[in-house]
């Protein structure tokens, strides 16, 4: 399984390499879009984080890609805002071709107009579909492969079970999943990444203090005894998390991991594991690089789903927050027997 990883600065790819980065991800923020837009419009979804989440310079990123290709590491660029309007579309055009030249390995689009100029102007570019897209079943996996992608992340909400379904019924991609943070319990496929409130996220913000109801999929009530349990576990996860995760001392921590699922992603054909935080700190980048290295390397060896599920627990603190259960990507693992 290959390891996917943040980067935004040249001088971080050796450290993450020898950490144990298969792979890297990057955004770009060129000065044509910054010029006509700013930071008030999305170009990659953190492109209002600027240069740090991003490469600001041209020069800088085709630097960063020819030292990764020394390294044997492949590069994907970012420009996957859920939608782009036809003004917006020269520049997009623009910087497919600049990706194309720079010799960029492929590009995480979620926009179906950038998807068919990606495959007119930029014919070297990989193309790979992005979470935001929500392809949530082999149907819709099969339709991105017959429009030329070559690879699928799976969207956050999907389970292991799921997952096995869709590779099994299209393997012809590459599937990648994310393992570690940014963890959102709504879905991001609606998500218009409004992060600038003194809260975080807008949908933070309303999921706080709003006044909303729990309902189910097909639109059924839940019962009061349910919803109940519902906001008694919103309580929970608010009070005991997310204070501890802001303030532990540990910088491996992830906000939300799914570490204990590597074993059952790795048998259900999963590729690439994703690790989240184009903003994050290079040196939290390089030691969850590790962490998942060693998650990886156990998976691999562990003689049965109880061994591995121990052995993460052994070797990623604290263990009573695994055992709490609200910080996970893929809890049903926790409670099954998924080998």
């Amino acid at each position: 399984m290959r390891i996917t990883v943040p980067l935004k600065s040249i001088k971080d790819i050796d450290s993450l390499v020898k950490a144990g980065a298969n792979e890297f991800y990057a955004g770009l923020v060129t000065r044509e879009w910054h010029s006509r837009y700013g930071s008030s419009v999305e170009v990659n979804r953190r492109g209002f984080l600027g240069p740090r989440a991003n490469f600001t310079s041209t020069a800088n990123l085709a630097a960063a890609i020819q030292r990764c290709h020394e390294l044997h590491r492949p590069v994907f660029i970012t420009l996957n805002h859920l939608y782009y309007v036809d003004e917006q579309m020269d520049l997009v055009a623009s910087i497919l071709k600049t990706l194309n030249d720079i010799e960029a390995d492929g590009v995480i689009l979620a926009d179906m107009g950038a998807l068919l100029c990606a495959r007119e102007v930029s014919p070297n570019l990989k193309i790979l579909i992005s979470g935001t897209e929500m392809t949530q079943n082999s149907e819709t996996s099969q339709f991105y492969h017959e429009l030329g992608a070559q690879r699928i992340i799976l969207p956050r909400h999907l389970v292991v079970s799921e997952i096995r379904q869709i590779i099994a019924n299209v393997p012809e991609l590459e599937y990648e999943v994310f393992i570690m943070n940014g963890g959102c319990k709504f879905s991001e496929g609606l998500c218009t990444v409004t992060h600038s409130t003194e809260f975080g996220g807008l949908c933070q913000f309303l999921g706080l203090f709003c006044n909303y109801s729990y309902q189910r999929a097909n639109y059924s009530p839940v019962s009061l005894s349910e919803e109940k349990n519902l906001r008694i576990n919103e309580l929970y996860y608010h009070k005991f998390f997310w204070p501890y995760y802001r303030t532990t001392g540990v910088s491996e921590f992830a906000d939300i991991c799914g570490l204990c699922a590597v074993r059952a992603l790795m048998d259900a054909g999963v590729g690439a594991l994703k690790i989240v935080g184009r903003n994050m700190s290079p040196e939290r980048v390089r030691r969850q690089v590790q962490l998942l290295k060693r998650a990886v390397h156990h998976a691999a060896t562990s003689s049965c789903t109880e061994d591995y599920h121990q052995r993460i627990k052994d070797l990623y603190p604290p263990p009573d927050m695994c055992d709490w259960g609200y910080r996970c990507y893929f809890p049903e693992v926790r409670h099954s027997n998924h080998t």
